[in-house]
């Protein structure tokens, strides 16, 4: 199996795979709307393929069916049967790949996007490929999640952890973290960065990939803090600095270290457009990264400021968000919050 072979007609084929798991997504929304569902995408990441594909002596990345993934959680076990019969109106089910199956409140199906008994014209330049498409309730998607959670990002092992440890770890990184931001002497690179690094929940709480210190190719004295591939396979580039920054000065404007650091992430941006086919080489399917800077901290900001950076994010339309440490705190105090429901953890 050679594998560089394999990581090219992977990057060659990600963005027909990402063409249809977004097509999915919407078409699946509208279509069980008055299920109320909660639809999820994924792609398969090269690594796992490989793995599957080694377990099968395949050589081929077509032997893999499930690179495109999605997962509809409705409320009730009977939706299951509305949403599975109202797949069948649109798509084939390949039986030939996997057996429906009515079980612990799941339906697991193949879709053959080439065999749609509806005019899908619009798809046609996708009708070789298939998707896979895991039908659940909430409580079956909980239970599911809950079941996969093994390995942590902060590089523990929780198999041999009881839930509620795994909860307490967590909620004790997320006040270090906090009780590091409120040190006078804090330095972003020298303690913020490799705090995070090892807990990289704090950024995201569940990236696909972590990198950090990047160099795509801007030359090695320039490196991005963190690149996060996510699991929807778009990317996001991460710059941090300083908490005790100011994000704005007193006549309102954004500081110089806020528009220094929005300046940096454009550059890479821009860089990466204009260099696909280097980047994707070692990222694939790396096509108009998002942008975060974080930087300063919620406590220190009026109203009105709060009210002018929600203003600058909206405009930005999320392809790059200026958030402040402050919001990272929230962001992973809500993540635990709701792992340890799921978990059944007080």
């Amino acid at each position: 199996m050679d594998v560089s072979t394999l990581a090219h007609d992977y990057g060659q084929r990600l963005p027909a795979w990402q063409d249809l798991a977004r097509r999915m997504q919407t078409l699946l929304v509208e279509q069980l709307a008055d299920l109320k569902p909660t639809v999820l995408g994924r792609i398969k990441r090269l690594e796992s393929g490989v793995e599957k594909m080694s377990r099968r002596s395949s050589q081929s990345l077509d032997d893999v069916v499930d690179w495109v993934g999605l997962r509809v959680m409705v409320p009730a076990p009977h939706h299951l049967l509305i949403a599975y019969e109202r797949l069948r109106t649109i798509f084939d089910v390949e039986e030939s790949y996997a057996a429906t199956s009515f079980t612990d409140e799941r339906i697991h199906l193949h879709l053959s996007i080439g065999k749609t008994r509806s005019a899908l014209t619009e798809w046609q330049h996708l009708r070789h490929l298939h998707a896979e498409v895991q039908l659940v309730t909430i409580r079956a998607a909980s239970e599911l999640e809950r079941q996969h959670i093994e390995l942590y990002r902060r590089g523990h092992i929780l198999r041999n952890n009881t839930p509620e440890s795994f909860v307490a770890d967590l909620r004790r990184c997320i006040a270090d973290f906090e009780n590091l931001l409120n040190h006078n002497d804090v330095h972003e690179k020298q303690h913020i960065h490799p705090f995070i690094a090892n807990n990289p929940f704090l950024l995201h709480p569940n990236p696909d990939e972590f990198f950090s210190e990047v160099a795509i190719g801007l030359g090695t004295e320039f490196r991005m803090d963190f690149l996060l591939r996510l699991p929807d396979s778009s990317y996001l580039l991460v710059e941090i600095e300083n908490p005790r920054h100011r994000l704005f000065t007193t006549s309102g404007d954004f500081s110089a270290p806020v528009n220094h650091a929005v300046r940096q992430v454009e550059d890479w941006q821009d860089w990466i457009e204009t260099n696909l086919l280097v980047v994707e080489k070692k990222y694939p399917g790396m096509v108009a990264p998002f942008g975060q800077v974080v930087i300063g901290r919620s406590h220190d900001l009026d109203e009105q400021q709060l009210r002018r950076l929600r203003r600058r994010n909206i405009n930005t339309r999320g392809r790059l968000v200026v958030s402040t440490y402050d919001d990272l705190i929230t962001q992973a105090r809500t993540y635990v919050a709701r792992l340890a429901t799921r978990m059944n953890v007080l």
